[in-house]
């Protein structure tokens, strides 16, 4: 403002036709107001462009933010469908080492009725690499139960809302 009215002197002082200073002033009044309006509008028009510029960002941010949450949401019923899926499997599985303990112990006590027992006894090697392969698919499962624990845990961490900023 201080410049726009130092621009209206020196223009005043230019020589030109001989006013008197009640239509000097009135000039003065009506060239100040005409741009300070000008530069107003000006202002306001940058004003109005950034908010513009700013509202389309913080649009692509949230369409960003809604997408990630639909891909973690989708990720999380994954997740939670692996898991019902792999107990179900964990379950099967306890039930056919409880099944095949109980035949072997079966067999054992048929084989020890019948016959006296060998002086040593060597299990054979498919039954040795079955039950190996049965610790292995444990050992992975209860990996597996971890994974999956860790993965919901992170998950219904990015889920929650984060905490308002304190004012």
């Amino acid at each position: 403002m201080n410049l726009i009215y130092k621009q209206f002197k020196k223009s005043r002082m230019r020589p030109g036709l001989g006013y008197n200073e009640e239509q000097i002033h009135k000039l003065d009044k009506v060239n100040f107001s005409h741009l300070a309006k000008r530069l107003l509008k000006v202002f306001q028009e940058k004003c109005v462009q950034k908010y513009q510029t700013c509202l389309v960002t913080h649009g692509r941010w949230m369409r960003k933010v809604h997408e990630t949450r639909n891909h973690l949401r989708m990720v999380g019923c994954s997740v939670a469908a692996y898991n019902t899926e792999a107990q179900g499997a964990q379950e099967s599985l306890s039930k056919i080492l409880d099944w095949l303990c109980h035949q072997l112990l079966q067999d054992r006590t048929k084989d020890a009725q019948v016959s006296p027992p060998p002086t040593a006894t060597y299990p054979s090697p498919a039954l040795t690499d079955l039950v190996l392969h049965m610790q292995e698919l444990c050992k992975e499962m209860k990996l597996l139960a971890f994974d999956l624990q860790d993965n919901n845990r992170i998950i219904e961490g990015l889920s929650r809302p984060p905490p308002a900023p304190d004012s």
